[in-house]
């Protein structure tokens, strides 16, 4: 967005810092055919490059009067960095350095192989935070790795309300040949610089309970080496007017700084419940569909829901998401394969045949709508059972 003022020629900008040592640095590796300087320095400018100035706090206000309108007339423009909210100010977000800056600050001090991945990862954070990253990544990790850069990043800097992290590992996954055959099939379109509009948006998957729905969010973000973040909408609700909507603000741009990223929105259809006569919700709500249609980052979207008749039909619409999949849980052909595979995460390697057959006992006592298809989860408990019972582990 800053770019797009300064190129528009908008007079007086706005933009947010917490890295105040190193605001010229940033801008003049935003806009280098620039020169770039303090507003104290006006008079020392470069008749060579068009001039861009800024300045740090809040300005008088008839010097700002004459500032916005010298500065339309002579076509030129002012930042100004952590100034009070103005209407003469076009607010442009937090000022952050671009990727190739970035990049130019990385190289020579981390192994090429990992170059481009790290820019990625690190992309958002201040100049500050990233030097605090990599010094860390160290002692936190004894090396500097895209894996030790990805959760040093998040032990220091993602503490948001409604955001959530989760660790995204687990024993194996069985979602079928289609889907993990995606999976990695779409992983280089999050990391490769390619128009936006190739990058995988999300997918709403929805089915009965324990069907392996957000355990798919957890392969993907596991398969991609992503973070993964549950989104609660629910939790930013509050008392205070406009809070809420702040919470959400925060926490769709810092999925955006964050990017790439996977986010979980679990049992997404209890947005949808009783909110006809919240305005706060339905505001919510009216945020979140124009996120979901038009970003831009590289967040993954996986919505999960029990009940698909109760979501509107412009939740899952195309340009939101790419994909509506129905869970049924394991055919009961698959059983013998996934009850194999999960014993051997166990570490058994024998007695299998004892497991599906106290398996095949549950499945004649169970009442599961279906007779052909059964939940993961319960089948998981169904071969923790088994093992608690043969004393397995002790």
């Amino acid at each position: 967005m800053i770019k797009k003022a300064v190129s528009g020629l908008i007079p007086l900008i706005s933009v947010r810092s917490t890295d105040l040592l190193h605001i010229e640095f940033v801008l003049r590796g935003l806009f280098p055919s620039f020169n770039v300087m303090s507003l104290a320095s006006k008079h020392t400018a470069n008749e060579h490059q068009p001039p861009l100035y800024y300045s740090i706090g809040n300005s008088k206000e008839n010097t700002l009067n004459d500032l916005y309108n010298d500065a339309e007339q002579n076509e030129y423009s002012v930042i100004f960095i952590n100034h009070d909210p103005d209407p003469r100010l076009m607010e442009c977000g937090e000022l952050v350095p671009d990727e190739k800056t970035i990049h130019q600050m990385l190289e020579g001090e981390i192994p090429k192989k990992i170059l481009k991945e790290s820019v990625a990862y690190l992309k958002g954070l201040t100049v500050q935070h990233i030097k605090q990253t990599l010094s860390l990544c160290s002692i936190y990790y004894d090396q500097i790795s895209v894996e030790s850069i990805r959760k040093t990043k998040e032990r220091l800097f993602i503490h948001q309300t409604g955001l959530t992290r989760i660790d995204s590992s687990t024993p194996f996954y069985f979602g079928g040949n289609n889907l993990c055959a995606w999976v990695a099939e779409n992983k280089p379109y999050m990391f490769a610089d390619v128009d936006h509009r190739l990058v995988p948006k999300g997918v709403l998957m929805y089915g009965d309970a324990g069907t392996g729905k957000t355990e798919f969010a957890k392969y993907v973000a596991r398969e991609w080496g992503l973070s993964l973040f549950l989104l609660d909408v629910n939790s930013m609700l509050s008392k205070w007017q406009g809070e809420a909507e702040h919470h959400l603000n925060a926490a769709l741009t810092t999925l955006d700084k964050e990017s790439p990223c996977i986010v979980l929105f679990d049992e997404v259809e209890k947005l949808f419940m009783d909110n006809s006569e919240n305005d706060t919700s339905q505001r919510l709500l009216s945020k979140l569909l124009w996120w979901l249609q038009y970003k831009t980052s590289k967040v993954y979207v996986v919505m999960t829901c029990n009940n698909l008749e109760a979501l509107p039909t412009e939740l899952y619409r195309s340009g939101r998401i790419d994909q509506l999949i129905k869970l049924q849980g394991l055919h009961k052909d698959q059983l013998k394969d996934f009850v194999t595979q999960l014993l051997q995460t166990f570490g058994v390697t024998e007695g299998f045949n004892e497991g599906m057959k106290m398996v095949g006992a549950k499945m004649a006592q169970s009442k599961t709508t279906s007779e052909k298809y059964f939940p993961q989860a319960l089948v998981c408990q169904w071969v923790i059972e088994y093992l608690q019972s043969s004393k397995h582990g002790l």
